[in-house]
């Protein structure tokens, strides 16, 4: 099994590319696993940190006290009206690491600043038809500075990196998107995390951009735990697989690319099958909305639906949850997890709506043998995979060995 270190290296370069030399960290164990316990918590008291972690008052005191003059905890209002001493919340100090995230897609690019307790402070996006390298790291750079140029001075000073969401494919499926023929294959020159960090002056991380929106779920959202699927709809379809509480990537860092399963079986009419990549993706749904000449708009913006909309959306939602539905079952009968995640890059009600109907597809077919997963919508829409990239700095710098990614 591999699960992506939170300490990158030459020999996962597949996974994660990293330069730059500026980040701001802690080292050492006991100092990362109080931050995280306090992370996952909101707030602790000392004698509820030293019953948690078996660790020493003593110790406690000598390490939250350290935290605290180093700017990554503070101390709440002290709570009276107990039996015993006031007890004094400790919580993450908000400023005390900020990291910045980019979504880079086929179709979109997102970027993020975001606080040590998970908050996006600021974000800048840009639609695009297809992505131009010259464009786009013109946009980052220009982008990166007005967020910086955002924060306060105790943020810029705790900038701790910028963490990429990208597919680790980009040139791929040029034809689907309409890019003119050979600018999508100049990404395959490209070191998209070495070329950012020397843009910006970062340490940067990329990983799959539909892994980093997984990563945002089991990290910010409210449904993964333990062990499930997790199934991203943008442009094109993607995911990512949970065990054991961690994110699995698999041998070249793209475990849970749902969107390169086939559609069916070889046959002599079908000699070779088409992907599910656009088989549930918004690159279809698009290209459905425009052919109708509706704006697209509606995807985005949560507003009324007007009935042609409505028609459209129902139609492409048939046949998109009648394929997720079947990628899921082959996912199941592999892996037997008990959730399953829908997000994606829609409005909330459209996810409502989508993953209502996969779960009504699931029934129609034929499940005996499997036990089938608990189906629900994800939390965190559009903002999944820049958040997801934000994480990595974090997670890099301050992140438990215990907690890999």
């Amino acid at each position: 099994m591999t699960s992506i270190s939170p300490y990158p290296n030459s020999d996962s370069v597949q996974h994660w590319q990293r330069s730059g030399g500026n980040q701001r960290s802690v080292r050492h164990y006991n100092e990362r696993l109080i931050l995280d316990i306090i992370s996952r918590a909101g707030s602790l008291s000392k004698a509820d940190i030293t019953r948690m972690t078996a660790l020493s008052a003593q110790t406690v005191t000598v390490i939250v006290n350290k935290l605290i003059q180093d700017g990554l905890l503070k101390k709440m209002d002290a709570i009276k009206g107990r039996v015993g001493q006031p007890s004094t919340p400790i919580a993450l100090n908000p400023d005390g690491a900020i990291s910045l995230g980019i979504k880079l897609g086929r179709g979109s690019i997102d970027a993020i600043s975001l606080s040590f307790t998970n908050t996006i402070i600021g974000r800048r996006r840009l639609r695009y038809a297809y992505p131009d390298p010259e464009v786009i790291f013109g946009w980052i750079r220009e982008n990166v500075q007005s967020l910086r140029d955002d924060l306060n001075p105790e943020q810029q000073n705790n900038l701790t990196g910028i963490g990429i969401a990208a597919p680790f494919h980009l040139s791929g499926w040029e034809g689907m998107i309409g890019a003119p023929e050979g600018v999508m294959t100049k990404w395959d020159q490209i070191n998209i995390a070495n070329q950012i960090s020397k843009d910006t002056g970062l340490d940067a991380w990329l990983i799959n951009d539909a892994s980093a929106a997984c990563l945002a779920e089991l990290r910010n959202g409210q449904t993964l735990s333990n062990s499930g699927l997790y199934y991203y709809i943008g442009t094109f379809l993607g995911g990512g697989i949970v065990l054991d509480g961690k994110l699995f990537s698999g041998l070249g860092g793209n475990a849970g690319s749902f969107g390169s399963m086939p559609q069916g079986l070889i046959t002599p009419t079908t000699p070779k099958p088409q992907q599910m990549v656009t088989a549930c993706a918004i690159n279809t749904l698009e290209a459905m909305i425009n052919a109708r000449g509706l704006d697209d708009d509606f995807i985005l913006n949560e507003r009324p639906l007007t009935q042609n909309e409505t028609d459209v959306f129902h139609e492409w939602s048939e046949q998109a949850a009648s394929a997720l539905a079947f990628v899921i079952i082959s996912s199941q009968a592999l892996l037997d997890t008990d959730q399953v995640v829908i997000d994606g890059s829609l409005t909330s009600p459209l996810i409502d709506a989508i993953t209502q109907k996969v779960t009504e597809s699931i029934a129609a077919y034929d499940t005996q043998g499997l036990t089938l997963p608990t189906i629900s919508k994800g939390h965190l829409g559009i903002d999944a995979r820049a958040l997801g990239g934000a994480i990595l700095p974090l997670q890099e710098n301050f992140g438990l060995d215990s907690n890999l990614i």
